[in-house]
């Protein structure tokens, strides 16, 4: 026991001081946009940045002088600053910024290109900038280039001058147009476009014109926008780079992105590991107000009204018809008005108003009486006010302020006026209705709650994925491999093409068969007729061929785990042995009792009988054994979990415990969550139904393609494998096409097979109980979250949804001590040790005795000792440096210092287990995921792959020997366990807090994205694509039909009349 308590140490250590690697780094920022707004961001990110131990060199078109940072911060700063607002009224005709009401998005996106070029041209000609670029010693001067995302990608040229990974800083949050930027595929039809007044439920004509100005804004960016920052870049860079990059392509390499932006204040949409919300980051505990403010408010006893349109946004600019208005109404008000108003000898001010040019909001939002924020909606200004939960009058002006606000409203914290419609009768009823009615405050209350309710602390989050990208150098497992694809490539514009030339082939082939067949003598037409059928029976036939290609606080929760998988309960039991450790009350549905835990009172069991489902397994397959399996077609695959769920789930349901559960008569407020498992049994999601809780899944087995529709995301199978599939993120054109194919027939299946069936197994229990049965596809919309078995970078990168939460590697524990026997054989194993164990369900005692054989003799001829979990303990003809046993406790033997190799079948949670404890892979996968697993570990350097079918003497005894004796694997495996270890929580925590946070939230319905709710067509915008094709097509159908009968008449000779 004190060796492995020695060994943990070690390993933790190990892991600590990987940890540490980024500590005192030099990050080189640039913040060259002189936004005031902006600088709340970059100021609060480089002061932590600065007081964790780094060195900064910042860039800045606004001094941080008066900060104090210290010896670790070097200031660039540009001078003088740059007045991008003449630019604005020069170009655009606006004299203050209150006329950018009437301007449109096309004006903004213009206003956009314009500022940003002239900043960025206006920061690089500075002198130091200029030294910057012309340095002649660039290796090792910075570890990072730190960046704002905001129409200066210029400078992301720095980081190929310094050789140096890029972060770069959205103070707008998310952009439509990021989509490009890192690999996911955003879905227009309930994602507004951030400068449109739309929420995330949006009319029909209200998504065509979202889709038409996210599709403007994008080809803006590429023929317009692009060529000039890269004339920029060329002008400013092309002196000292041999080839200057592409802004297109720069973007592309952006390690991670920290979004000005978190939930609830942002719409549930598609993600990607490295777009991180860290919204709020500038907001601090309050200061104390100056003398005369505190005074003010504290003498509030009505409460007080505090009005700011922010940094560029001047009150004194307003008309002044619409000036005498406000103060006519605040002067009408019984309570007092604090107005950020920039010039403070206004005349005629009421008693009951202050104002003062500058004022510190955040701090002023804090004070008890404050009850109404009138704001321009800008997103600093909004988080504060949702921070503070103080209820919001909206005045949006330009750009995201309407997206805001509209938000703000649909979640009923704010009223919104359009500037130039307010009268003082509607003003003056919209500020009553905020202070008097209480459903704003408590609105705004729940949206503060879960606006603070977070994992980490943002601005430690900010310098954690600052600090991991220093430590993983880029962190190159964080990007998408969709970036490496060409357009049409990650749109699968070329599998559709080819798909299209095979259709229309058949469809042509067929056309001229039919002509052919229509044109013969009348005689042959009945056997002609037959001779169509047939044809069209031919071409059905290759349709078909071509398809079968193998191309809180203490909660009551409810657990219902009918599937009974031995590998998958390690999962499971790690949870619930965790929920009622930290006092929650488990109430556990399950095959697998969990009695010799003694959890105690807080625990108790619904032990349900193991459902046999091999034997129909057996009848399905004809086979005799899982091994057997690996011959298997993945279309076969694809039936057998659908055949396995539906009647494990109909044999639960026939359970008398778990038809006590149904028919138990209080239900409502019985319990708090359903926890159930993700895997073919999604019937068991009734029971969230019948208790009237939220739901939360866990998937043992990671991702499935098929939960793009379960949680409202696309993901692209242009580089998102299938589960059951070979293939790794980088796929040839073939392996796309039969990526697409499989994936396809995988949804069709559930849509048209599987989901009936399930159907008709709730209609057979519960009909006459409820009045209407509600379908599985309608349970699983009242999914709030999903825990995900899997973690980077035994994962690709792929989109996700806000809850869908990755936790693999969950169910490792710290290792214990192992039975003195094991214990023994591992310390003497000299020159080291082989650990060989093809999981819960695959018996290496099924193996065939010739490759049996093989494995024997390889053993015995190596100086290795073998640790074998095989189920025969009587094997004959055992070498003297292999021992066999049944079980045997597998991370605790992987833990072992000696343990070199491990041969696995490329189970998921083996591979994190080896991952996890640094041991390089042999992997013999046999069926689904286990390929995938291992070709990622392949792909990786630290695994290698056989097949036991075709496995000879050689071909084993060379790979164990290249696994043990070259380094790059023990290296390889070593650089994937930092990573998997590497995490802001442990996969537990992370668990733990959102099984908490859905439950302290009321489900969390803020996470769950709006796409979910769309039907198909509308999701993937098939109504707008109809809509644009029939406005594109019928004009020109009508001008063929127009000159065909044009032509017609033309040809037509007259008819000719004979004459006397």
């Amino acid at each position: 026991m004190q060796y492995v308590l020695i060994l943990y140490l070690l390993l933790a250590g190990n892991l600590y001081s990987h940890q540490k690697l980024a500590e005192g780094s030099k990050i080189l920022a640039v913040y060259a946009f002189p936004g005031k707004s902006h600088y709340m961001m970059h100021t609060a990110l480089v002061r932590e940045l600065v007081e964790s131990g780094h060195q900064v060199t910042m860039i800045t078109a606004l001094s941080l002088e008066k900060e104090q940072l210290g010896s670790n911060y070097t200031e660039i700063l540009i001078e003088p600053v740059y007045d991008f607002w003449h630019d604005v009224k020069l170009n655009f005709g606006a004299q203050h910024l209150f006329e950018l009401t009437r301007m449109n998005n096309y004006d903004f996106l213009k206003m956009l290109e314009i500022i940003g070029i002239k900043t960025t041209e206006h920061a690089l000609r500075q002198p130091k900038v200029q030294a910057l670029i012309r340095a002649k010693q660039t290796d090792g001067v910075f570890d990072l280039l730190l960046a704002e995302q905001f129409y200066q990608e210029a400078f992301l040229a720095l980081a190929h001058i310094y050789k140096i990974p890029v972060v770069t800083t959205s103070t707008l949050g998310y952009e439509n147009h990021m989509s490009q930027m890192m690999g996911v595929i955003t879905p227009w039809s309930f994602v507004p476009h951030g400068f449109m007044p739309f929420t995330d439920r949006m009319t029909f004509l209200e998504r065509v014109q979202n889709s038409y100005e996210s599709f403007y804004d994008d080809m803006d960016r590429l023929l317009n926008y692009f060529p000039k920052m890269d004339a920029v870049t060329e002008e400013f860079f092309g002196p000292v780079l041999d080839e200057v990059p592409k802004v297109k392509h720069m973007e592309r390499e952006i390690s991670v992105m920290l979004l000005n932006s978190h939930a609830p204040l942002t719409t549930a949409r598609p993600t990607v590991d490295a777009m991180v919300p860290v919204g709020g980051m500038h907001i601090y505990p309050p200061k104390a107000l100056p003398p005369d403010m505190q005074a003010f408010l504290d003498g509030a006893t009505e409460g007080a009204i505090f009005f700011s349109l922010g940094s560029n946004v001047q009150s004194k600019d307003m008309p002044r018809e619409m000036l005498q208005m406000f103060l006519q109404v605040f002067g009408s008000l019984k309570q007092r008005v604090l107005w950020k108003f920039e010039d403070e000898s206004i005349r005629q001010l009421p008693e009951n108003v202050m104002v003062r040019k500058w004022l510190p909001q955040s701090d002023i939002l804090a004070h008890r009486n404050v009850k109404v924020f009138i704001t321009h909606g800008g997103l600093f200004g909004t988080q504060e006010g949702v921070h503070y939960a103080v209820p919001m009058l909206g005045i949006p002006i330009y750009c995201d302020q309407h997206l805001n606000m509209n938000k703000a409203v649909l979640d009923g914290y704010a009223i919104s006026l359009h500037f130039q419609s307010i009268t003082d009768e509607i003003l003056r009823h919209s500020l009553l209705q905020l202070i008097h009615n209480s459903t704003y405050k408590e609105n705004v209350q729940r949206v503060s709650d879960i606006f603070r309710d977070r994992p980490q602390e943002p601005r430690k989050s900010a310098v954690y994925w600052i600090e991991y990208v220093i430590r993983h150098r880029g962190a190159p497992h964080l990007r998408s491999a969709g970036l490496d694809l060409n357009w049409f490539q990650f749109y699968l514009l070329d599998v559709i093409a080819f798909v299209g030339v095979i259709a229309l082939t058949g469809i042509l082939a067929l056309a001229l068969a039919i002509r052919l067949l229509m044109g013969s003598n009348k005689k042959h037409r009945k056997a002609k007729k037959n001779q169509l059928r047939s044809a069209l029976h031919i071409f059905l036939l290759s349709l078909v061929a071509l398809q079968q290609l193998d191309f809180g606080t203490s909660s009551r929760i409810l657990a219902a785990f009918f599937y009974p998988g031995k590998s998958h309960f390690m999962m499971t039991k790690a949870i619930i042995q965790e929920l009622v450790k930290q006092g929650h009350e488990v109430t556990f549905i399950t095959a697998f009792s969990l009695a010799k835990e003694n959890l105690g009172t807080n625990y108790k069991e619904i032990l349900i009988p193991q459902y046999d489902f091999w034997p129909d397994i057996k009848e399905m397959t004809n086979t005799n054994s899982i091994l057997e399996m690996a011959d298997l077609s993945t279309l076969t695959f694809l039936r057998i979990p659908n055949m396995m769920g539906v009647h494990s789930t109909d044999f639960a349901f026939e359970q008398p415990q778990v038809q006590a559960v149904i028919n138990e008569k209080n239900k409502v407020g019985r319990f708090d969550l359903l926890l159930a498992e993700q895997f073919f049994n999604e019937g068991a999601l009734i029971l969230g139904h019948l208790y009237q809780i939220p739901i939360i899944t866990v998937s043992t087995f990671g991702f499935g393609n098929y939960f793009s529709q379960l949680f409202g995301i696309v993901s692209p199978w242009s580089y998102v494998p299938h589960a059951y599939m070979p293939f790794t993120d980088r796929m040839t054109l073939w392996e796309r096409i039969e990526n697409v194919a499989i994936s396809a027939v995988e949804d069709l299946t559930r849509e048209f097979s599987y989901y009936p069936a399930q159907d008709a197994i709730l209609k057979k229990h519960f009909s006459k109980m409820l009045d209407r049965v509600p379908t599985v596809k309608e349970l699983e919309r009242n999914i709030s979250a999903i825990l995900l078995n899997t973690y980077m970078p035994l994962a690709s990168p792929r989109p996700m949804a806000y809850n869908m939460i990755p936790v693999g590697g969950l169910h490792i524990q710290p290792p214990k001590g192992l039975p003195e026997h094991l214990q023994k054989f591992l310390d003497r194993a000299t020159h080291g040790a082989i650990y060989f164990s093809l999981g819960s369900q695959v018996r290496s005692a099924d193996l065939p005795p010739e490759k049996l054989k093989i494995f024997l003799e390889v053993f015995g001829s190596l100086k290795q000792r073998v640790l074998w979990k095989f189920e025969d303990e009587t094997l004959p003809n055992l070498p003297a440096n292999v021992k066999v046993q049944n079980w045997m406790p597998q991370g605790d033997i992987l833990a072992h210092p000696n343990v070199k190799v491990f041969i696995a079948h490329g189970g998921l949670f083996g591979t994190q287990e080896a991952v996890y404890h640094a041991i390089p892979v042999l992997g013999m996968p046999v069926y689904c995921d286990q390929h995938l697993n291992i070709n990622q570990g392949k792909k990786a350097g630290y695994a290698l792959g056989l097949d036991y079918r075709t496995v000879t003497v050689e071909e084993l005894r060379g790979m164990l020997l290249e696994l043990i004796e070259n380094p790059k694997f023990r290296n390889n495996v070593k650089k994937a366990s930092r990573v998997f270890r590497d995490r802001p929580l442990s996969a537990m925590d992370t668990a733990m807090y959102w099984i908490n946070y859905v439950i302290e939230h009321r489900g969390a319905p803020h996470i769950v994205s709006a796409g979910v709710e769309l039907p198909w067509y509308q999701f993937y915008l098939l109504d707008i694509v109809g809509l644009a094709l029939a406005l594109v097509l019928l004009p020109i159908l009508a001008l063929i039909s127009i000159c065909r009968r044009s032509s017609k008449s033309r040809g037509t000779p007259k008819k000719k009349t004979k004459r006397n």
